[in-house]
């Protein structure tokens, strides 16, 4: 039995061989087809001289980003100063930024289309092109193939001959084997330790992953702590310089205190020395002078008011310096008190010990499980923010892609709407013709009974006919209105995902840019990613939405916008929408423009008919 089954092997694998000799003659005129055609296509596509112009657009577009740059500083500095200018001196100066952020708008927008058009001059004629590296290994294959074919043709008559003699040999073995029980059961054991083995190692990568894990959480614990630990260093320090400032301001207002003290009480003394010298000066000179000592009291008085004076200030200047001290403490005893609770917190908080005991704990683990020291470490990282910056382009492009699937969606979908709402007023007008001439039969039919019998019995069928014409006619347009209806549903959950995936792609972008702005801090000495090279289109579609968005401007204008929409009435609501739905479409443009027109010649007749027929009768 065994001889007889390889021999019809060996005889099967014949046919296959001959019709393996056989094929490649139309596979080769099948690949110079391919070959001709992908070279008539690359003749018409002249690279060469194409590669001038993509020079040239080369240098424009690194010329215009330069420029981009220069003008977003300009920009920066002119908002800069706008901010620091005052409310009247914004009002005049507002429209020239106003004007400068139009012209960065507009270059920014001459460069997208500019963008778009030397993508669209170089997508059109590389569109049905075919992939020349495809081709030529194909071709290469083939070639193999052929010259494999031709050197393995006596290798295969002589390793059939060599499988024949095999075939004697396995069969002389396979009668011997039979009688061997006992290597199967090693067998059988040998496949039970195999899998046994398979299991330990199943439990090993599972503790492996297990471990992964508990790394990654750690190093997020870690992370954590530091950007705490790093935040509270800062408030002790920044509490710490404020406790330093107040008290040099609490030292050099209580110098200036006990200065002004020390200045009023000298002043003070002079005085009573003044008022002592002026007594006995008064004494001496009413003995002798009778007639100066009411000038003299006078003057006496008006110096003592002056001192009274004096005293009450010299008062207020010390209350309102105590009450300038008591603040002063307060707030002294406020940043003691922060101070204390900063470092209780810190308190709380692992030291550095623990710090660098959990990190050793981490590179332990990772040298130990993976193999690899901080070093690889730091270049693993590198990798995964390039793999997350790839990753994320690749999903901006899916998401276009998605996107641009669902808009053809919308658009077929909506083309078809269209062509069933057509279909729906034609039905439509049949049935209302259809229903007219049944209407024309039936009072035909009660006529006078002078008619025969035959011409009463046709429109009876006929009526019968058209009945059954409406009926389905009703049923198709019932159907109709069903599916029209599933349609916009289809439309409205299609728009609604459609604008959920353009939020995703913002978020995305977003993403993205951060990530790429932390890998340009992180690599200054790597490169950007060459796949980013090719998504700078859809990059700077995204862009814009993303920078429109950030626009003070427009965000202001579009509050203003729905504070406006809110405040009005239900009425004026209404009448909004009409109006713009009216002036959205051109039909309904001109229509409404027809319709004016109309109704102020129609008031204009009504007037000159009505003024003629009152001159008339005057």
């Amino acid at each position: 039995m065994s001889s007889s089954a390889a021999t019809s092997n060996l005889t099967s694998t014949d046919p296959s061989s001959a019709t393996v000799m056989n094929t490649p003659s139309s596979i080769t005129t099948m690949y110079l087809n391919d070959m001709n055609k992908c070279r008539e296509i690359w003749k018409n596509f002249e690279l060469d001289r194409k590669r001038d112009l993509f020079d040239s657009q080369g240098i424009n577009i690194s010329k215009a980003r330069e420029q981009s740059a220069a003008n977003r500083k300009n920009l920066a500095q002119i908002t800069k100063d706008f901010k620091k200018l005052s409310n009247e001196e914004k009002v005049s100066s507002f429209q020239k930024v106003l004007k400068a952020y139009q012209e960065e708008i507009d270059s920014l927008t001459n460069r997208s289309v500019s963008a778009e058009k030397l993508f669209l001059d170089l997508y059109q004629p590389l569109r049905e092109a075919p992939d020349p590296y495809f081709i030529i290994c194909k071709y290469q294959q083939l070639i193999q193939q052929q010259s494999q074919q031709q050197s393995n043709q006596e290798e295969y008559e002589k390793t059939i001959s060599e499988l024949k003699n095999q075939l004697n040999d396995y069969e002389n073995e396979f009668m011997h084997l039979k009688n061997q029980e006992v290597t199967i059961r090693k067998l059988e054991e040998e496949v039970l330790k195999y899998k046994n083995q398979s299991e330990l190692l199943k439990e090993h990568d599972f503790i492996i992953q297990k471990h992964k894990d508990r790394e990654i959480i750690i190093l997020n614990e870690l992370k954590e702590i530091k950007t705490e630990n790093e935040r509270l260093n800062n408030l002790y320090i920044d509490t710490q310089n404020l406790n330093y400032e107040l008290k040099t301001r609490l030292e050099e207002i209580e110098a200036s205190r006990q200065y002004q003290i020390d200045l009023h009480q000298e002043r003070v003394l002079q005085l009573e020395n003044q008022i002592l010298e002026l007594k006995s000066q008064t004494k001496t000179s009413i003995t002798e002078h009778l007639e100066g000592s009411i000038d003299e009291q006078i003057a006496i008085n008006e110096m003592k008011t002056e001192y009274l004076k004096k005293i009450s200030e010299l008062k207020e200047d010390v209350k309102e310096k105590n009450h300038k001290i008591q603040q002063l403490h307060q707030q002294l005893q406020q940043q003691q008190q922060v101070i204390l609770n900063i470092q209780n917190e810190m308190a709380q908080l692992p030291t550095r010990e623990t710090l660098q005991k959990l990190q050793e704990r981490i590179n332990t683990l990772q040298q130990l499980e993976f193999g690899y020291d901080s070093n690889s470490q730091e270049k693993s990282v590198e990798q995964l923010l390039k793999e997350k910056v790839i990753k994320l382009e690749n999903d901006l492009t899916k998401s276009n892609q998605n996107n641009r699937e669902k808009d053809e969606k919308i658009e077929a979908l909506n083309s078809q709407l269209n062509e069933l709402s057509v279909k729906a007023s034609e039905q439509l007008k049949t049935i209302e013709k259809l229903e007219a001439n049944v209407d024309q039969l039936m009072k035909s039919s009660t006529l006078p009974s002078n008619t025969e019998e035959v011409s009463i019995s046709e429109p009876q069928s006929l009526i019968s006919i058209l009945t059954e014409q409406r009926n389905r006619f009703r049923d198709k347009y019932n159907t109709l209105e069903e599916e029209n209806l599933k349609l916009k549903q289809h439309i409205e959950h299609l728009e609604n995902e459609q604008s959920k995936l353009r939020k995703e792609n913002l978020k995305l972008y977003e993403k993205t840019k951060y990530l790429q702005f932390y890998n340009q801090n992180a690599l200054s000495s790597t490169n950007k990613p060459s796949s980013s090279q090719d998504y700078e289109p859809i990059q700077n579609k995204y862009e814009q939405l993303y920078e429109q968005e950030l626009d003070p401007f427009k965000r202001f204008h579009r509050k203003e916008r729905e504070e406006r929409l809110n405040n009005m009435t239900a009425a004026e609501k209404v009448i909004y929408r009409c109006s713009s739905l009216m002036l959205s479409h051109k039909l309904g443009r001109m229509f409404l423009f027809f319709y004016l027109l109309a109704l102020h010649t129609l008031v204009f007749f009504t007037l000159s008919k009505l003024s003629g027929l009152t001159i008339r009768r005057k």
